[in-house]
């Protein structure tokens, strides 16, 4: 019998919310060490929204690139592989190196909610920012293009 996603949301809600989270662990390619995480979550399918989270636990691997790495790769998945439109994040303003890595990706500021983050009684703003598929340049994709290419004129010679 077809069940429409609402009635798979209402009668088995743990796995309507496996389906609607991915979760990627970032490792470091030369030691195979887990150092993060990285994610994407629906709030509403529909809109092919989705939002981003992520994290690099080893301050030793921070300002090297795996971040910045591990955001376009999760967002080529979900631009190319779960065909969402759009993705969003919140940075934190005392995280400069987290804002610089989302807007080297291509990310825009869309909002700042005020005091969002309490950290040892310190308040801090939130910095929203969001992207579309339109505006990104996946890594993956335009690399098969340029080995199909290259296979091509192989070919073809």
């Amino acid at each position: 019998m077809w069940r429409s996603s609402a009635t798979l949301a209402y009668a088995d809600p743990a796995r309507t919310k496996e389906t609607l989270k991915h979760m990627f662990m970032i490792v470091d390619a030369e030691s195979d060490r887990p150092i993060g995480w990285c994610n994407q979550f629906f709030s509403i399918p529909e809109n092919r929204h989705a939002m981003l989270a992520i994290m690099i636990g080893e301050r030793e691997f921070w300002g090297r690139g795996y971040g910045e790495d591990a955001v376009r790769l999760t967002l080529a998945y979900g631009f190319n592989v779960l065909n969402l439109n759009s993705a969003e994040l919140g940075v934190y303003t005392f995280d400069d190196r987290a804002v610089r890595c989302c807007e080297k990706v291509g990310f825009k500021r869309i909002g700042i909610p005020r005091e969002a983050r309490i950290v040892a009684g310190a308040k801090y703003d939130t910095i929203l920012m969001d992207i579309f598929a339109s505006e990104f340049e996946s890594p993956v994709v335009e690399a098969s293009i340029r080995t199909s290419q290259a296979r091509t004129r192989s070919d073809g010679a």
